[in-house]
């Protein structure tokens, strides 16, 4: 049988082991006939989906898929054993790490982290990953921007298949009304986005469809259009039957627990060490 491999971020990951919730990579890897291998984490960066990436070079076949969603290419891969600890949005980033790890971080965010450095760095990879797909013979892979970002030459590059749109500004943010709404995730959530993949469960279906359609006949994804629209009011959070059709309910009670418990336990590390140069 072949294999849907996916490496990336929340964007793609599957549900915490236990839920059985069906999301889009599972329906992509059902209508292709194949089995799902997701490597995805949340909060990961690409210097750590690249050492996936890496791995799966060594048994991927010319039957197989691969979907490469790119998370924010200013994450960091700052501690080996803390693959989720890549930015200063986190709002418990210090308390999951020591204070001298905190400061390194801190200190590479200040002083060495820059967009120049991030384009290298992500030429390097798909320089890379181009290579074996050409020397291996295998299909190509489809490329999803998770963020807004440059990725240089290599969006000409005709070893891979770029999604149209970005999954941050397109697919998820027409879920709000108004839009604006999700200038600040966090704020609105209360804490983390209760949504499966930042997208309502109903949408799921139209991505996995979108998805596969690329992945069957080498097409462009297109990520602009086709989602189910103003989803998610101001109060959506309140709202137990839409929240209850679309979200994740362990999620959204965890939210509803930190919204009580005041905006203090809200705040990123990123204000409250004064870290205001990053994304």
């Amino acid at each position: 049988m072949s294999k849907l491999y996916i490496i990336g971020d929340s964007f793609t990951a599957p549900p915490k082991e236990g839920n059985p919730q069906i999301t889009w990579p599972a329906m992509v890897a059902e209508q292709l006939g194949c089995e799902l291998v997701n490597g995805s984490m949340i909060g990961t960066s690409q210097d750590w989906a690249w050492l996936q990436i890496q791995q799966w070079m060594k048994v991927i076949t010319p039957d197989d898929y691969l979907i490469v969603a790119l998370t924010h290419p200013s994450r960091v891969w700052f501690f080996e054993d803390k693959p989720r600890l890549t930015h200063p949005n986190i709002i418990d980033f210090d308390r999951w790490c020591s204070r001298d790890e905190a400061k390194a971080a801190e200190l590479h965010i200040r002083y060495i982290q820059r967009p120049s450095l991030d384009l290298v760095h992500i030429n390097n990879r798909l320089a890379y990953l181009a290579y074996y797909v050409k020397s291996k013979g295998l299909r190509r892979p489809l490329m999803i921007k998770c963020f807004s970002q440059d990725v240089d030459e290599g969006e000409t590059m005709p070893e891979f298949n770029w999604a149209n749109g970005i999954l941050l500004d397109d697919a998820q943010r027409c879920e709000f009304d108004p839009p604006e709404l999700d200038n600040d995730l966090t704020g609105f959530w209360h804490g983390v986005d209760p949504r499966y993949n930042h997208l309502c469960l109903s949408n799921h279906s139209i991505m996995a469809d979108k998805i596969a359609t690329a992945l069957r006949t080498d097409t462009q994804a297109d990520l602009t259009y086709g989602f189910i629209q103003n989803i998610l009011k101001e109060d959506c959070l309140d709202n137990d039957e839409l929240c209850q059709r679309e979200m994740n309910m362990e999620v959204v009670i965890d939210n509803r627990k930190k919204r009580d418990a005041g905006p203090r336990s809200l705040i990123p590390w990123k204000k409250r060490a004064n870290i205001t140069n990053s994304f």
